[in-house]
């Protein structure tokens, strides 16, 4: 799997767990996609993944 840029910003503010739990949700989302990069999906995906949750 590639890489996740986080922001320093976001790591300034954000507790590690908060960190961690953001990453998981985004991992998983790539996975329901068939690990397609997520600038690639439209809007209906997103609701398809929000709906399977």
């Amino acid at each position: 799997m590639h890489h996740i840029h986080i922001s320093k910003k976001l790591c300034e503010y954000d507790a590690k767990r908060t960190i961690d739990f953001y990453l998981y949700w985004v991992k998983a989302h790539i996975i329901f996609i068939g690990k397609a990069h997520p600038n690639d999906c439209h809007d209906k995906a997103v609701e398809q993944f929000i709906s399977y949750l």
